[in-house]
């Protein structure tokens, strides 16, 4: 009986120690570590599934190393998109205000600024139509901005039309508004 309980201890030895750490090495692959390498070297099966892993860790590895590359790159470009969109928009002679549904302005430029008489931060967030329409056209013009968010088609839309807008002060002042809509993740936006 000694003799059989020490052969089976050996060959179990021989089998469940590679098993035991080829799991280790699977779960820590499926984890994400794919620095992780196994040595199993049975001659068998169990050495072949070894290496099997070893070489799907490597290339995921590598796969991994190229997608977070591409990402910085796309990350780079769009910050520089940014920026340059930014700078443009900002040196602008123009007001250039964008908004969204249901009528929340998010951006609101330099030129925006000195001709409405509200700096971007208590711009942005706010309802257009309740800061810069007089009150006289507003509910038209409120119900021109609902139809809008709901087809992308307004009245105004690929025209230049004369009218008056209010500012800060109350004061209203001549203006010319040009309209264009964007499609934004099936959203409609407005920028003017």
């Amino acid at each position: 009986t000694a003799l059989g309980i020490s052969f089976a201890l050996f060959y179990s030895g021989l089998f469940v120690k590679p098993i035991e750490r080829l799991h280790n090495g699977a779960d820590a692959i499926a984890h994400g570590d794919f620095k992780t390498r196994l040595d199993i070297k049975t001659g068998d099966e169990i050495e072949q599934l070894s290496d099997a892993l070893n070489e799907m860790a490597a290339q995921l590895d590598n796969s991994y190393a190229t997608l977070e590359q591409r990402v910085e790159e796309r990350t780079r470009e769009l910050k520089e998109s940014e920026e340059r969109l930014h700078t443009i928009t900002e040196s602008a002679n123009d007001a250039i205000i964008s908004m969204k549904s249901p009528d929340i302005i998010y951006m609101w430029n330099k030129k925006a600024e000195e001709m409405f008489g509200y700096p971007a931060d208590e711009a942005v967030g706010r309802e257009l139509h309740k800061l810069i329409v007089p009150e006289v056209y507003r509910e038209k013009a409120h119900k021109g901005v609902q139809e809008f968010f709901k087809t992308g088609m307004g009245a105004v839309l690929g025209k230049t039309v004369e009218l008056n807008a209010m500012r800060k002060d109350g004061a209203e002042l001549p203006v010319e508004l040009s309209v264009s809509a964007m499609n934004i993740k099936g959203e409609w936006h407005a920028k003017g």
